[in-house]
């Protein structure tokens, strides 16, 4: 009900995939490798989240912590790869300006491949 009373009124909500920054990561980022991630993500903008039929419309948001741990670089690039094979917009949160360079190289190099 409340979907079509918002499709009426042409109210859009968009819904996101992907995974924020440590502490609030789930167990699966430690334990699936970066390919596994991306396909979560990738499944969950073409397919729907969960097994809803809800398409994510962004990748998001991916966080980092003021130094990068290796799990929240791993996360980084598997949206990084999401968006490369999709072209769904990710969207970060730095905290710092080194952090948000660094990964802005990072995604671009993996686009480029």
């Amino acid at each position: 009900m409340c979907r079509k009373w918002l499709h009426r009124r042409g109210v859009e909500i968009t819904h996101a995939t992907g995974y924020y920054k440590e502490p609030f990561l789930p167990p699966e980022c430690y334990t699936l490798t970066e390919q596994q991630l991306c396909d979560i993500m990738v499944k969950e903008l073409t397919e729907g989240i969960e097994g809803t039929g809800v398409r994510a419309t962004v990748i998001g948001e991916i966080g980092t912590s003021k130094d990068i741990t290796e799990t929240e670089a791993k996360v980084f690039r598997a949206a990084s790869r999401a968006h490369a094979e999709t072209g769904a917009p990710i969207c970060t949160h730095k905290r710092w300006a080194r952090a948000a360079w660094s990964s802005w190289r990072s995604s671009r190099a993996l686009a480029l491949t």
